[in-house]
């Protein structure tokens, strides 16, 4: 990733993780003060000052733990079979981005830093000891796959889509 692009993810440095969440096995995190847009539907919604939706292989650490990741969407919480549904709240991944994120109010789960490769992988570290990584495992001339994609919602101006070619686009 060249200088400008590590610039770009920068911006969540200082941001409280507002909350996580899931559409099917995309992965989204919403970033900073929240705040009221409306969606397509007309709705009004919560959301962060930024979001990061990731569509490859992440997971969620502290200490030498893995929390959970992405497979986590994967089974079912219940009795950690593979699910054949895309219920939500059903997956072991829904069960445990509750208890995140019930506990993110009184945390201090705050971006201290950010890393990032050539390749699309990230590193968010947070003041409570937690870390973030997204860690591309694909061919990097997969056309036109989106790996993770910074905006902050309802501002149509400010996307930034990292790309399996290694490319980011604004």
């Amino acid at each position: 990733m060249n200088p400008n692009q590590q610039i770009k993810i920068e911006v969540l440095i200082g941001l409280p993780l507002l909350k996580i969440r899931r559409a099917a096995d995309m992965l989204m995190m919403h970033f900073g003060s929240p705040r009221l847009v409306e969606d397509r539907r007309g709705k009004q919604k919560t959301v962060g000052e930024w979001a990061l939706h990731v569509q490859t292989n992440w997971r969620i650490i502290r200490d030498s733990q893995i929390l959970f990741g992405q497979a986590d969407m994967l089974y079912r919480a219940s009795d950690l079979e593979w699910r054949d549904d895309d219920v939500l709240g059903g997956s072991r991944f829904d069960e445990r981005a509750k208890a995140l994120n019930g506990a993110l109010p009184e945390s201090e789960t705050i971006v201290q830093d950010v890393t990032c490769d050539i390749f699309g992988g990230l590193r968010l570290t947070f003041r409570d000891g937690l870390a973030f990584e997204v860690f591309p495992d694909m061919s990097s001339d997969f056309p036109d796959y989106e790996l993770w994609r910074l905006f902050g919602p309802g501002r149509e101006d400010q996307h930034y889509v990292f790309e399996a070619t290694g490319v980011l686009t604004e």
